[in-house]
């Protein structure tokens, strides 16, 4: 895929504020209708009605990664990352935050803004304050926290409500080979985000699961 100079200048401004949920006014940008909808027919950015226009998940895997739109996959990993991004840059500029506070800024499903946030706070990232409604405040400052690539991601994710798990069980559901699956784990295992269980059974042989280790 191709961008004329004025679409990649019009995707760039649309990047530029989307770490904050943001959107642009294109006519005050100075792009025109007809920029903003080749952009929409390329899966890359989303009108919001009146002149306001938001980059898409896949614009942001294409202006960050180089893939395409059509590539469903990665672009899925890269948008829950996205998400995630989103979440913690949020909490950091608004501490004490709620779900609700959330789902006003950030172009998610409300259900997917609480997975993860419950996923972040199992991982020791952010920590909801122990109130009702929960509120959310950062463990750590956000540029120090621990990232992971799709295939750690996949683990982590996979892990939070299905541990202790077998390595083949987390190879098959996860989709990852049997034979990468065993360096993703040592990686993580060496910080600290998950561990095994090693279970000795004299009839058996040992068997080993593997769980997400405690913050």
């Amino acid at each position: 895929m191709k961008l004329s100079h004025e679409q990649q200048k019009a995707l760039d401004a649309l990047e530029d504020v989307s770490i904050h949920g943001h959107l642009i006014d294109a006519e005050m940008e100075g792009f025109s209708n007809a920029t903003m909808y080749s952009l929409v027919r390329k899966g890359l950015a989303m009108h919001e009605g009146d002149n306001l226009w938001r980059i898409t998940l896949g614009g942001l895997a294409y202006q960050r990664h180089g893939i395409q739109p059509k590539q469903r996959e990665q672009v899925k990993v890269l948008a829950t990352r996205e998400i995630i991004d989103q979440i913690l840059h949020f909490i950091e500029d608004n501490p004490h935050c709620t779900v609700k506070d959330l789902h006003a800024n950030i172009e998610a499903h409300k259900d997917t803004i609480r997975y993860h946030v419950n996923a972040l706070r199992k991982k020791g990232l952010i920590d909801d304050g122990n109130t009702r409604p929960y509120r959310f405040t950062l463990t750590q400052p956000h540029e120090t926290q621990q990232y992971f690539d799709p295939n750690e991601q996949r683990v982590v994710d996979y892990l939070i409500d299905r541990q202790p798990c077998a390595r083949r069980t987390i190879a098959i559901n996860t989709g990852i080979p049997e034979g990468t699956i065993s360096g993703v784990l040592n990686r993580l295992r060496e910080r600290k985000i998950v561990d095994v269980l090693i279970n000795k059974d004299p009839g058996r042989g040992a068997s080993f699961g593997w769980y997400l280790a405690e913050k």
